[in-house]
C-alpha cells in the first residue's frame, strides 16, 4: 500500500477536499476492518460505503470493468461490516454466526483496499491531464 499511498499523497493537492476525503474515508474502513475486526462498525462507515459508491459511480476514467470491481470490493467491505455490527450487538450470535454465515467479520484483503487506491489514482491523474 506504500507505493500508492506516497503517489496518491504527491497527487492530491491540498486544496482538492474530494480526493483526500475519499482516500481518508478508504483508509478508514481499512484501518476498521484491520485493526479492530469491525467491531466499531457504525453509520459513519455506512456513510463512507456511499460515498465511495457514489463517487465511483460519477467516474469516466475508470472502465466499466474498474467500476463494477470496486462497486463489488465496496459492498463486501458493507456486507462484512454490517455482519460484524449485528454481531456486536447480540443481534446474531457467534455460534450462529459459524454455522450460518460463510464469511469473516472483516474485509481484511489488502488488494482490494489496493485496487479502491489505485482507482482513485486514476481518476486523480485523468483529472490534472483534463484541467
Amino acid at each position: 500500500m506504500e507505493p500508492c499511498n506516497k503517489k496518491l499523497a504527491n497527487l492530491i493537492p491540498e486544496g482538492d477536499h474530494v480526493f483526500g476525503e475519499v482516500l481518508n474515508q478508504i483508509q478508514r474502513l481499512r484501518t476498521e476492518a484491520q485493526a479492530h475486526e469491525n467491531k466499531h462498525w457504525n453509520d459513519d462507515f455506512e456513510a463512507y460505503c456511499d460515498n465511495i459508491t457514489e463517487f465511483i459511480k460519477k467516474q469516466k476514467a475508470l472502465s466499466g470493468t474498474t467500476i463494477h470491481e470496486c462497486l463489488d470490493i465496496i459492498k463486501a467491505i458493507r456486507k462484512s461490516g454490517q455482519t460484524a455490527q449485528r454481531v456486536e450487538t447480540g443481534q446474531i450470535a457467534e455460534k450462529a454466526l459459524l454455522a450460518d454465515y460463510d464469511m469473516d467479520l472483516a474485509y481484511r484483503n489488502d488488494e482490494g483496499y489496493d485496487k479502491l487506491c489505485n482507482a482513485l489514482l486514476v481518476i486523480i491523474e485523468d483529472s490534472q491531464q483534463t484541467t
